[in-house]
């Protein structure tokens, strides 16, 4: 099996940076309008925080799950999420994908996984069985 199939630690730690960024970008935009319109802190918290929650859940399981396979994070670093056979993942396996990094962020440890398994999979690829993969290389060979 080509090990330059898989996507490495730095390269998806960079896509998920990007994705950071972006998503904090939306919060200040959707945080500087709802001030405009008059809303106070408190309620922004009580609200806002939850549909952001939500919006960050569907923009992770949308984007996975869609013809693109990746966040913007992703197709700026050139990776794309599949399924074990390197196919187009579901919107449910995604949201497992998704609520999977939460057992993966127990001390980090999840995600170092990525640096040391052979398919270079965190605990919340593992558990969601997906592979994070470059997109020049697609074919995967089991062997």
């Amino acid at each position: 099996m080509n090990k330059d199939i898989y996507a490495g630690f730095w390269k998806r730690l960079f896509a998920m940076f990007i994705d950071f960024v972006l998503l904090i970008l939306i919060s200040v935009i959707m945080l500087f309008f709802y001030y405009m319109f008059g809303g106070s802190y408190e309620s922004y918290q009580s609200s806002v925080s939850k549909i952001y929650f939500f919006s960050v859940w569907f923009y992770y399981a949308f984007m996975e799950s869609s013809k693109i396979q990746g966040t913007f994070g992703k197709s700026i670093m050139k990776i794309k999420v599949t399924n074990i056979n390197g196919d187009r993942i579901t919107f449910m396996r995604a949201t497992v994908r998704y609520f999977g990094r939460f057992l993966s962020s127990i001390l980090l440890i999840g995600f170092f996984a990525i640096a040391f398994t052979k398919k270079k999979q965190g605990f919340h690829d593992m558990v969601s069985g997906c592979l994070v993969v470059n997109k020049k290389k697609l074919v995967l060979v089991d062997g």
